[in-house]
């Protein structure tokens, strides 16, 4: 199943030493502290396991392999997959720092896609309101939490 994004300007693209491998068992990221493996969790049969340097652990939910939607610096945005209609993606940034490997709550208003605004740190991701076709939200990550602001276009 693929699934749609916007990125608003091409300072987005991956770099090289991001890239990710995606074999739809595991995807490989390699970011500035280290390669970060994330894995259909095979033990429970649904979920991602996320691994890093060598003794960090993390489990998401997710239906599917996420996409990588950015990096910045040593995180990375993910969309998540939920599987069914009634939300079919929802996002979450995922940050390995070399000492800690932590993933923000889940965001988003349940659609596939959105912009990706350049900002002083992390990207700011934007999307519609599913309730109103004049709402936007704004998701900004400062390493730690998801700050949400509602938008008028």
């Amino acid at each position: 199943m693929r699934r749609r994004f916007l990125i608003a300007s091409a300072f987005f693209l991956l770099p090289v030493s991001a890239m990710a491998l995606d074999n739809d068992e595991e995807l490989r990221l390699d970011l500035p502290h280290g390669e970060v493996i994330i894995a259909i969790n095979q033990v429970e049969g649904e979920g991602l396991v996320i691994h890093a340097g060598g003794d960090k652990e993390l489990l998401m939910e997710s239906a599917y392999m996420p996409e990588v939607m950015t990096t910045y610096e040593n995180s990375v945005l993910l969309q998540l997959a939920m599987g069914g209609n009634a939300c079919p993606a929802t996002y979450a940034w995922l940050t390995y720092d070399g000492k800690e490997l932590h993933a923000s709550k889940e965001f988003g208003t349940c659609q596939e896609g959105g912009e990706l605004k350049k900002t002083d740190g992390f990207p700011a991701f934007i999307m519609d309101d599913g309730d109103s076709d004049t709402q936007q939200i704004r998701y900004d990550y400062d390493g730690k939490t998801i700050k949400q602001t509602k938008l008028t276009r």
